[in-house]
Formats: C-alpha cells, sequence, structure tokens
C-alpha cells in the first residue's frame, strides 16, 4: 500500500506522531503529498513550524508558505536560527534562494526591508546580482544607502561581488524555480545592479569600513569584464578618480598592486588606461612618497606576465608619470627595476623597461639614502642573474646614456666595487669577468679608495682570472689601506689571522702572489726582512720562499765601512830618579763572598728560607753556659 492511497486523517494522524527530522523526508518523497501532509505542521509547536517554513522557503513552496502564514498568523519578521551564516529573517532566506516571488509574497504579508542586521535584504540581493529582487526591494521602499553594522552599502555589496552564482547548486531548487533564475542562465547581472542602484541614488563617495575604500578602489576587488561601461558609468555619477583611501593610495595606486583585479593582468591593464584617459592623477604620492610608477615596478617581482607589466609601465609615462621621482626612501622608478633582479623570470623584459625610462629622461646619477645609483644596483647582482647577456646590455645602455661610471656611494664603492664585490659561487665567473671588463674599457677608475681605504684590487681574492684583469691597467699594488695593509700584506695576513684557507682558496692565493711578485709589490721589502709576515708566510706559500732563496744566494756588494783608527796608548809617568814604569790599573776591591754548606734536603720536603713573621714564632733557646 502507498501512501497515495491513506484516508485524509490518516495520513495526518501518522505526520501528527513523526518528528520533525522524519516529516521533512515525508514531504520530499512525494509532492503530492505535500498539501497532505502541511496540515499536520500547523498542529506541531512552533519550532517544527519554524524548519518547515525555512525549508519551504529555500525550495520556494509558494502555495505552502502561503498556508503558514494565513492559517498561523506567523510573523513574517522572526529571526530564523541558522549556523554559521548571517541570514537569520525569512526575507533574507528568500532573497538568497533567488525566489522573487517568494520575496514579493513576504513583502505584501508586512516583510520589513530597512531591518538593522548584520546584512540588509537589499545588500543581500544586489551582492547576488540579482536585478529583478533588487528592483523590487527599491519599489518597496528599501534604503538605498543603508549601512549595515558591518559598515558596508548595498553600492559596496554589489561592488565586491562576494557571492558566485556558479557555485550555487541549481539542484536545490525546484525545476521551474530554477530555469527561470538569471544566475542559472549564466547571466551575470551585476553591472546592471550596479546601474539600478546609483539611478536610485546610491552614493558615489561612499566610503566603506575602516579602509576608507570609495566605489572605485572596490572595483580592484574582482576581474570585471564591462571595466569601460562599469567606470563610466560611475564618473556619469560624480566619483572622484583621486579619492584616497585611509593609507592614502587612490585607485590608481590599488589597481596597480599586485592582488588586483585576482592577478588577472588584462584586465589591470584595461582598467589603468581608462583611468589615464579619465583623467587619473599618474604621479599622485601616497603617504609612503611612492607614485603609480613605483607602484608598477614593484607590485610582483615573482609574476609571469611581463608583458602586460611593460605595457602598464609605458602607459603611464605616455600618460605624463614622472621617471625620476624620488620617495622617501629616496629610490627612482629606475632603483625599484633592480629591486629583485635574482627573482625576475623575464630580463629581457627588464631592459625593455629601463629603456622606456630612460627614453623619458630617468635619472641615471639619482642616489638612494646608501648613496647607490642605479648602475650600483644592476652590478650588485648582475653576475648572480640567470640571464647575464641581458644584463650585460642593460650595462651598456645605463653607460651610453651617460651613467657616471666612478660614482661612490654613502661607503665609498663604486660601481667596479659593487660589480667586484658580488659572490662569485652563486653564479658563473665568467659573467663576473665579463663585466669587470666591460667596467674597465668605459673607463673605471682601479685606483679609487673606499672608506676602509680598499680599492678594486683589495676585494678581488676570489677569482684569479678577475685579479689579473684589474692589475693590468696600472692598479696600484702599494696603495695602503685603513689598517696600513697593502695587498700582499693583506693576503700574506690571512695566516696571521688564523683564517681556515680551503685548499681552493689556497692555491688562488699562490697565484695571486705570483701576480703580485711579478708586478713588483713591495720585493724589496719582502727579501730584506722589512715586511714582518714574510719568513712566516714563507712556508706556506712555495712561490714566496722560492723567490726569497733565489734572492738572498744572488751576490751582492757589501758597502764600505769606515776604518777607525785605534787611540794612542797613554803612559802614566811617576816622578822617581828610577826609571819610567807604567802605572797599574788597580781594580776595585769586593767584598769577599761567604760560601755556606748547603744542607740536602729530605724526600718531599723543601728548605725554606724563615721568614720575619716565622722568626717571631720561633721560640727562645737560652744559650748554653
Amino acid at each position: 500500500m502507498s501512501l497515495d492511497s491513506l484516508p485524509f486523517e490518516v495520513t495526518c494522524l501518522v505526520a501528527s506522531y513523526l518528528p520533525c527530522e522524519d516529516m521533512l523526508p515525508l514531504l520530499q518523497c512525494n509532492r503530492m503529498l505535500h498539501d497532505t501532509v502541511i496540515h499536520a505542521l500547523y498542529k506541531q509547536d512552533t519550532d517544527t513550524i519554524e524548519h518547515a517554513l525555512r525549508w519551504l522557503l529555500e525550495r520556494g513552496f509558494e502555495l505552502g508558505i502561503q498556508h503558514i502564514i494565513s492559517r498561523n498568523n506567523l510573523d513574517v519578521n522572526m529571526a530564523l536560527y541558522l549556523r554559521y551564516t548571517r541570514i537569520n529573517t525569512p526575507l533574507l532566506l528568500a532573497v538568497d534562494s533567488g525566489h522573487t516571488n517568494i520575496v514579493e509574497l513576504l513583502l505584501r504579508n508586512g516583510a520589513q526591508v530597512n531591518v538593522e542586521t548584520d546584512i540588509s535584504a537589499l545588500e543581500h540581493a544586489a551582492s547576488l546580482g540579482d536585478y529583478n529582487t533588487t528592483s523590487l526591494l527599491l519599489q518597496h521602499g528599501a534604503h538605498v544607502n543603508l549601512v549595515s553594522t558591518h559598515g558596508t552599502s548595498p553600492l559596496g555589496c554589489a561592488l565586491a561581488g562576494s557571492y558566485d552564482f556558479g557555485d550555487r547548486n541549481p539542484h536545490t531548487f525546484s525545476t521551474e524555480t530554477c530555469n527561470d533564475l538569471p544566475q542559472c542562465k549564466g547571466e551575470n547581472e551585476l553591472v546592471g545592479v550596479i546601474g539600478l542602484l546609483l539611478a536610485h541614488g546610491a552614493d558615489p563617495h561612499f566610503q566603506y569600513d575602516d579602509t576608507m575604500s570609495t566605489c572605485l578602489h572596490r572595483i580592484t576587488q574582482r576581474p570585471w569584464k564591462s571595466t569601460e561601461k562599469l567606470l563610466g558609468m560611475f564618473l556619469d555619477y560624480g566619483a572622484d578618480l583621486n579619492a584616497q583611501n585611509s593609507r592614502g593610495d587612490t585607485p590608481l595606486h590599488v589597481s596597480l598592486s599586485y592582488d588586483a583585479f585576482s592577478g588577472d593582468k588584462k584586465v589591470q591593464k584595461d582598467f589603468v588606461e581608462l583611468l589615464l584617459r579619465f583623467g587619473a592623477d599618474s604621479n599622485a604620492q601616497n603617504p609612503q612618497g611612492n607614485t603609480p610608477l613605483h607602484n608598477a615596478l614593484a607590485s610582483d617581482p615573482f609574476s609571469r606576465d611581463t608583458k602586460a607589466q611593460k605595457e602598464i609601465v609605458g602607459l603611464l609615462l605616455r600618460y605624463g608619470a614622472d621617471s625620476s621621482a624620488q620617495n622617501p626612501e629616496g629610490n627612482t622608478p629606475l632603483h625599484d627595476v633592480f629591486a629583485h633582479p635574482v627573482y625576475s623570470r623575464d630580463t629581457k623584459a627588464q631592459k625593455v623597461i629601463v629603456e622606456l625610462l630612460l627614453r623619458y629622461g630617468a635619472d641615471l646619477s639619482a642616489q638612494n639614502p646608501q648613496g647607490n645609483t642605479p648602475l650600483h644596483n644592476v652590478l650588485a647582482c648582475a653576475s648572480c642573474s640567470k640571464d647575464t647577456k641581458a644584463q650585460k646590455e642593460i650595462v651598456e645602455l645605463l653607460l651610453r646614456y651617460g651613467a657616471d661610471i666612478n660614482a661612490q656611494n654613502s661607503k665609498g664603492n663604486t660601481p667596479l666595487h659593487a660589480a667586484l664585490a658580488c659572490n662569485p659561487f652563486l653564479r658563473d665567473t665568467e659573467a663576473q669577468k665579463e663585466f669587470v671588463e666591460l667596467l674597465l674599457i668605459s673607463g673605471a677608475d682601479v685606483n679609487l679608495k673606499n672608506q676602509r681605504g680598499d680599492t678594486p684590487l683589495g676585494i678581488t681574492f676570489e677569482n684569479a682570472g678577475v685579479f689579473e684583469l684589474v692589475l693590468k691597467p696600472g692598479a696600484s699594488t702599494r696603495c695602503r689601506g685603513k689598517n696600513g695593509d697593502t695587498i700582499i700584506s693583506m693576503l700574506l695576513g690571512m695566516k696571521r689571522r688564523k683564517q681556515r684557507i680551503s685548499s681552493r682558496q689556497y692555491l688562488i692565493n699562490t697565484v695571486l702572489i705570483k701576480l703580485l711578485l711579478e708586478h713588483g709589490a713591495c720585493t724589496d721589502q719582502i727579501i730584506d726582512g722589512s715586511c714582518p709576515l714574510a719568513l712566516p708566510a714563507a712556508k706556506m706559500y712555495p712561490v714566496l720562499r722560492d723567490l726569497i732563496k733565489e734572492r738572498r744566494m744572488a751576490p751582492r756588494k757589501s758597502p764600505r765601512k769606515a776604518v777607525r783608527k785605534a787611540p794612542p796608548k797613554r803612559s802614566y809617568q811617576v816622578e822617581s830618579s828610577g826609571p819610567v814604569r807604567k802605572a797599574k790599573k788597580h781594580k776595585k776591591p769586593t767584598k769577599p763572598t761567604r760560601t755556606l754548606p748547603r744542607r740536602k734536603a729530605k724526600k718531599y720536603e723543601t728548605i725554606k728560607k724563615p721568614t720575619k713573621f716565622m722568626r717571631k714564632l720561633r721560640p727562645r733557646v737560652p744559650r748554653q753556659p
């Protein structure tokens, strides 16, 4: 026997004994039982009615909702208990389900549209992009600028678009209702909803929550396909293109951040172009002193889409962005290009951006607080880059545009110091050699000292090839550092400072010492012994030992010594009638020393001389008569 064949009274009796959890499956099992079993729900308690109402609202059963409201005098503004959600009224639940007919039914029965809750019905409908429900709520007096307890408004919720229709399962709705939903048809009506709200008086200048973001700031939170239409709509209603949020960023600043438009670079580029075309200030500075050009160059060093970044930089420069603007940190856009040179994925794109900045007049002599010019920055990690060929082309480009090759930073280091200070074990040492050779050909001074007194030759002990390259143009080997050490003294002093020298470094040092000795680095001081480190180091380096041995065995003319004449011997005469005799010199008499016999000490005994204190404690012994 099926449930359909039971009498009406028996079905109601069965339903009256069922708990709410079992009654809802009974409703779902057969649509024909709906009108029958619903009468049993009226006789249940309030909790059961609430569960039934929630189930009917979610599925859009208009007839059942009308029965519950009409026969039980149900309050349509009652609070519904739903976990983990802010939807706590029948009207909000109907809006969330997308049933415009149910929303209209609740509004006819006295549902309030301007209740101060976590989220209003108009906010929820706007965030869902439900044009029909939004229009219906506005017709029934919904406040278009009502601010919720979280500081949001309907227009801000529509821009944030916090709900995605693709994530909602249309199978939870009835077939008739689901087919009528614009969300299920794949139509995104958010732009239409925004226009509807603006037409009804929504404030385009409203600033939301603690960030004080305007509507134009909020556009950057998601990738829009109709950006031009959306932006033109806001400008028609008087939106400010240069409004600042709590951090002082304009919409142009925010649109150039790394997470703008969910990482969609094409949409980002289109939006930036639209802002600039409509008159956004390309040189506006935030409190950190950064312009939009700084943001564009420092936004995302790990981005793979470097083509879009090049186009954005070109757009900003064409619309008047200052290519030499310095932020409070002293960095220009050209400094920012080389802020992350090791992690750059496309060095060729870097070259194009550098060329763009130079073409628009970037200042090559600008120094940051560390005193580094852009040439310092690019050479500091040039040999550590993946594409050293492109980096070399960038260096050539900077030199071609007139970069000062001997500019010194706050520590006195020149670009040649910066190129030599890079750790050669990271990448290719041959690349470092190419950079050094390029600088030397371009006229780098090899004898300029930094504040520590080191010339470029004094910091090149890891690469013998580069050392020889710097030594050839006439680098001075006698320059003394801050501690008065010459180049060879620093090499020999490694043993004195007890540094651990690897076998590789030992071989390099041997070659370096040989090169220095061939160029006459303090050879005379080493052989004469005036260099205090020569003899200890000769035990360690055979080259030095052989040189000292070779020079010392060579015949050398000794200087003439002046011959001193012995003074004449003096004679002493005594007045006497006898023959003259030589007087004898008498020695000064000395006191005779008395040697006392020393008592032999016994085993485990030491003889100590009695002190004054011990004499006082010694008992007096009477003299023997």
